[in-house]
């Protein structure tokens, strides 16, 4: 944990320095690690690359294909999943199907941004005004939005503009490695 014994002992005593370690356990580094790469003079780790989690509603796919907007994602759907994302409204979405593998595969959680303007290229999640949901890549020229997946048995496919009831970035995915 790149900490020093006698920070260790402070802890296991009861120490100030366990309040500060118990509260580090509430957070994450970008990288998911627990403590950072650096310490401080006294052998404490160094918050500076601390995010802050906090939970985020996590809705199934079928139920992100119910949702006309954010706003209306029933609350009896919700389950809660911690997050770094910042975006106040948040919330994560668990992946069905195959057309991203191989670098997402169905049961990974992907934590959209509502709040942030789509770009070109962005990995998005998408519902359709035909109540599909997809997991695609973005691209948009003109009235016109072209979504691509990762997995080439899916080819590429077009949907106007005015056929799409939302488009949200991702911000991460959690990989779930054992199924």
């Amino acid at each position: 944990m790149n900490i020093t014994r006698s920070y260790l002992s402070q802890v296991e005593n009861g120490g100030p320095a366990s309040a500060k370690l118990q509260a580090r356990f509430r957070y994450v580094t970008a990288r998911w690690d627990f403590v950072g790469d650096s310490t401080s003079s006294n052998g404490a780790p160094d918050d500076s690359d601390i995010v802050p989690l906090r939970l985020v509603p996590l809705v199934s796919w079928a139920q992100a294909g119910q949702a006309v907007e954010y706003d209306e994602l029933p609350v009896s759907w919700q389950k809660k999943v911690h997050s770094s994302v910042d975006d106040p409204k948040a919330f994560a979405v668990s992946i069905a199907g195959d057309s991203m593998e191989p670098r997402y595969h169905a049961g990974d959680v992907a934590f959209l941004e509502p709040s942030r303007p789509v770009r070109q290229h962005d990995t998005v999640i998408a519902r359709l005004a035909d109540g599909g949901v997809v997991f695609k890549i973005y691209g948009r020229a003109g009235d016109t939005v072209r979504f691509s997946s990762y997995n080439p048995a899916y080819p590429p496919f077009e949907v106007p503009v005015n056929e799409i009831v939302w488009v949200y970035p991702i911000h991460s995915v959690l990989k779930i490695v054992n199924k």
